[in-house]
């Protein structure tokens, strides 16, 4: 979605040769997408990534990603209640990037199951499991974890450092 608006509930996104869903500027406006249940499983890129803009992710299910679950880079995310099955990363977050993460899952990347380099991000009640490197890794922007579990990850559960501002419960 580049500069427009898009709502979708239940939708399924197989396979995809790059992006699941993109959200982005037209350059004139920002795109705002809101996605309801449904699932995205197989990308190449990543299964949503945004840009520019807003995205609203309720209940949505991802497996299997090329590169992330969520990708943000600018724009804001709220997300709740879904999951990230099996990605390289199952959270990427940088730039001007605004995420917040409530109820979410992410569980069996082959890297950091969330990297942050920029932006803010916010984690409420979720898990952070099973990462092929560390469940976090933070190095700049703002963070704020409460009553999430980071478990059984191969590297660090959180790794902090850098420029970071961080808050945890």
């Amino acid at each position: 979605v580049q500069g427009g608006v898009a709502t979708a509930d239940g939708l399924t996104v197989l396979n995809p040769t790059d992006d699941g869903v993109a959200v982005s500027s037209s350059g004139v406006a920002s795109g705002a997408v809101t996605l309801v249940g449904g699932s995205i499983s197989g990308s190449l890129g990543d299964a949503i990534e945004v840009l520019a803009g807003s995205a609203t992710v309720t209940g949505t299910a991802i497996a299997s990603a090329g590169l992330s679950g969520l990708n943000v880079q600018g724009g804001t995310v709220l997300a709740s209640g879904g999951s990230v099955l099996g990605a390289t990363t199952g959270l990427a977050v940088a730039g001007s990037g605004d995420v917040s993460l409530t109820d979410w899952t992410i569980d069996g990347t082959s890297g950091a199951g969330i990297s942050q380099s920029g932006g803010s991000l916010s984690l409420l009640d979720g898990a952070v499991q099973n990462a092929g490197g560390a469940g976090l890794v933070a190095t700049a922007g703002t963070l704020s974890i409460e009553g999430t579990l980071f478990a059984g990850s191969l590297l660090s559960g959180v790794a902090l450092s850098g420029t970071l501002t961080a808050t945890v419960q």
